[in-house]
């Protein structure tokens, strides 16, 4: 049995290569054949990054910056490109526009949305029906794994256009807990609440290619997406008082003015070394957050101003919303170390019920495929 997996492999950030990944590991224990869909948002091709970067910037200061960007530029599609060639089976067609999958279609047994943002609007610039399989044949199996809409809400708008398609799965499970309500406004009452993708699959699995050790002492890892003094101030604080140097996960030049070792763009592989051997974590990313998790790592989450209910799920799933930083003067907020034990044991609970999900859903494929 085939079955096509259709995600936001193509954005350039570590969470976006490593849940494809880890989609694609998990449906392979179920699937013969995993495939993933190499659909590309326009403003997430290769060619369209710089433009992105700059298009708000105009005349000289454009061209200024647009050289100045170029390094970093080239770097972020060797990093995230390579890692997808290495180890995703995406097709050899790319889809950019929902009239590609009509020039061509695409065959399978099951058709499979997740996970990650996949479906919030804001993040994805619009409505993008693809992104609810709508080009998938009715009689297929179609199913949803660990999707996201990244906010509490929809608009009526967007419920209308969603809800019909949505109908159209047969089995639907999403990534935070807070999309349950969502699917009920829109009078769906099938969905489940699993875990991300990338929990789903034990440490043990991520060492397999995980980097060697980048830092020989102990360290306090800062993995930052969004610019903040406050945040930086907090840092380099809480590094003073723990008497441990600090560590940067760059994602741009700029960082290499901050305070302590920074690894601009590192390898993806190198991502997940520098999260399993720090001290501490300290965080504005949900697969940051993630991976500090599996690695039992202790962690302090700083949430961003947009699209912070994907962090507040897997914290209170954990019982870790205590590690939500909502006082910058608290420097006490990880003394007491995380008992990961009961964690551990939910997510192997977690594991379970998703292993579960997936195999009801490739025996339904199958029974399909006999009739």
């Amino acid at each position: 049995m085939k079955v096509d997996l259709l995600t936001l492999h193509c954005i350039k950030n570590y969470g976006s290569v490593l849940q494809t990944y880890a989609t694609e590991q998990l449906l392979g224990d179920y699937f013969d054949e995993v495939e993933t869909i190499n659909f590309i948002r326009s403003d997430t091709a290769d060619e369209t990054l710089m433009d992105e970067w700059t298009r708000n910037d105009h005349g000289v200061k454009k061209m200024i910056k647009r050289v100045a960007l170029t390094p970093m530029c080239n770097r972020y599609k060797t990093v995230f490109n390579s890692f997808l060639q290495k180890y995703v089976h995406t097709t050899e067609q790319k889809y950019y526009c929902d009239e590609d999958f009509k020039k061509y279609p695409i065959t399978a047994d099951a058709y499979c949305i997740g996970s990650d943002q996949v479906w919030n609007s804001s993040w994805n610039q619009g409505f993008l029906p693809a992104m609810f399989l709508a080009f998938a044949p009715d009689n297929a199996m179609k199913f949803a794994f660990c999707s996201s809409f990244g906010k509490t809400k929809l608009s009526e708008e967007e419920k209308k256009q969603a809800s019909p398609l949505l109908d159209r799965l047969e089995y639907i499970s999403v990534r935070e807990s807070t999309a349950l309500p969502v699917l009920e406004s829109m009078g769906i009452k099938n969905g489940i609440h699993l875990l991300d993708p990338t929990l789903l699959l034990p440490s043990a699995f991520w060492d397999r290619i995980a980097a060697k050790r980048l830092v020989d002492h102990d360290y306090i890892l800062v993995y930052q997406l969004n610019d903040g003094e406050k945040f930086d101030n907090y840092a380099k604080e809480f590094a003073r008082r723990k008497g441990l140097p600090l560590v940067h996960i760059g994602m741009r030049m700029k960082y290499k003015k901050k305070e302590g070792k920074v690894f601009i763009m590192p390898e993806v592989e190198e991502f997940l070394s520098l999260i399993k051997y720090a001290s501490y974590v300290i965080t504005d990313s949900f697969h940051g957050t993630a991976f500090s998790i599996n690695y039992n790592r202790e962690i302090i989450d700083i949430y961003p101003e947009e699209f912070s209910t994907r962090l507040h799920s897997i914290l209170d799933w954990a019982g870790l919303l205590s590690r939500h930083l909502t006082d910058y003067s608290n420097f006490q907020i990880a003394d007491e170390p995380v008992d990961y034990k009961p964690i551990n044991d939910k997510l192997e609970i977690e594991r379970n019920k998703a292993r579960e999900y997936l195999k009801v859903v490739a025996e339904q494929t199958a029974a399909n495929k006999r009739r």
